[in-house]
């Protein structure tokens, strides 16, 4: 399992570049690096919006099996940038609103991702990601 704590924001591409070349390791298809890439950057971004640079909380671990690729994104933010909403939720978005903006980065990951689960806590907020290979 490898474990990065990113240092701010500008030290995601270093993360991408890792991950893609763990991705490819283990001979991961393109197309679900892809997927992979791009839900594991929009999650940190949610983890870190509303904090200026990493705490020593916020972190990503992943894990690549032969049968899935796991991450696990933790986010130390405020309560209310914390809050979850389900991915399923199907009401119209306000484009403005944080809330909808919630909805519609979980939307997508849940769309890249095969399982995609969200717990909020005290700490902040862990985003799970699983994609199936």
């Amino acid at each position: 399992m490898q474990t990065r704590s990113v240092a701010d924001k500008a030290s995601l591409s270093d993360l991408r570049r890792s991950l893609r070349h763990d991705l490819a390791a283990a001979g991961v298809a393109d197309a679900t690096t892809f997927d992979c890439l791009i839900a594991v950057t929009e999650a940190w971004n949610r983890a870190t919006a509303n904090i200026s640079s990493a705490d020593p909380g916020t972190s990503i671990t992943w894990d690549i099996g032969p049968t899935a690729a796991r991450f696990h994104i933790q986010g130390a933010c405020s309560r209310d940038a914390c809050r979850a909403f389900h991915p399923s939720r199907t009401d119209h978005l306000d484009l403005t609103d944080a809330a909808s903006n919630d909805d519609m980065s979980l939307a997508l990951i849940n769309g890249l991702m095969d399982r995609v689960e969200v717990v909020s806590g005290a700490r902040g907020r862990i985003v799970s990601l699983t994609k199936l290979l």
